[in-house]
């Protein structure tokens, strides 16, 4: 039996349309995901800032766990009435977590299939090395928001996440600043490490980044470059894509205006180097970083920019 080949792997950024990306690819015919959209498999490791139970890949250690045992047969009996689902969910929480079993996830019949986890963002070479020893062929897709917007984004879900009835206005512009500076957070926001560390180990021509921008400006072309980039018919995103359609989405909430301007310091070499080497949306943010001190505060568009761009 010949293994599964696996066509793709988005790995992040977290909050920069990731789960736009999913459902969009997921309409399309010949496109196929495990049922969960983050596998965490190559980021399992508890060195990374992504909490992940596939750190223990013994099911014998797992079952000793009440509570977990619980819980994952109270996920399965809940797809009890869509049988794949319930058999892949019982595969994927009873099952010692081996290379095997990673690749067995995936349906092998499907002419194109990926998976997208954003914590994948954090490898470091050696795990990007398990990575390209599973799937050498995967073309690697990664999604970039101005890290400004995306760190603010990150914020406002996390504390809208644990506290649904969190007020933001009571929240002191240092214990945000505080949290923009956790590990979590700044590892999140490191594109360019992030890039670097996959240039280490897959060719530069299976490495494709796409911006969050796209998303809302340009939708077909973004999609027409990913799904081309894969080798995938962009024929048909038109026919089964809902492109207007929005996930995840953060509390609606301003940034304080000693928020941003931390950021935009914070932030400015690297976007900078960003717009150097890529241009498109990144010199639109570089040229955000000085709208106050331009003329009117207007901020120049470039007459063109695209949805993508090959490193």
């Amino acid at each position: 039996m010949q293994p599964v080949k696996i066509d793709f792997i988005g790995i992040g950024a977290q909050k920069a349309g990731t789960t736009w990306l999913f459902y969009q690819l997921k309409q399309l015919p010949d496109f196929s995901f495990p049922v969960l959209k983050e596998l965490h498999y190559f980021s399992r490791s508890p060195e990374y800032a992504s909490s992940n139970f596939l750190s223990e890949p013994l099911l014998a250690n797992r079952l000793m766990d009440e509570d977990w045992t619980r819980r994952a047969l109270e996920k399965i009996r809940s797809k009890r009435d869509e049988p794949r689902k319930a058999q892949w969910y019982a595969k994927w929480f009873f099952s010692d977590y081996t290379d095997d079993w990673y690749l067995s996830l995936f349906d092998a019949s499907a002419p194109f299939r990926g998976e997208i986890s954003p914590s994948y963002a954090l490898l470091k070479p050696k795990d990007i090395a398990e990575m390209h020893r599973l799937a050498p062929e995967a073309k690697i897709l990664f999604l970039l928001r101005n890290p400004v917007d995306r760190a603010w984004s990150q914020y406002r879900f996390y504390k809208g996440w644990h506290q649904k009835d969190f007020d933001f206005s009571q929240v002191k512009a240092e214990d945000i600043i505080r949290f923009l500076d956790s590990d979590t957070q700044e590892l999140r926001s490191d594109y360019l490490s992030t890039l670097r560390n996959y240039e280490q180990v897959y060719p530069k021509d299976q490495i494709l980044v796409g911006f969050y921008d796209a998303i809302a400006e340009q939708p077909v072309q973004l999609m027409e470059e990913v799904v081309g980039f894969i080798g995938g018919d962009t024929s048909q995103i038109e026919k089964y894509c809902q492109l207007e359609k929005k996930f995840t989405v953060s509390p609606a909430v301003p940034m304080p205006p000693e928020v941003r301007a931390y950021l935009k310091e914070k932030y400015r070499s690297q976007i900078e180097q960003l717009a150097h080497r890529y241009g498109s949306y990144c010199q639109r943010w570089c040229e955000e970083l000085y709208e106050e001190q331009s003329a009117g505060g207007e901020v120049p568009v470039q007459a063109t920019v695209s949805g993508t761009v090959r490193i």
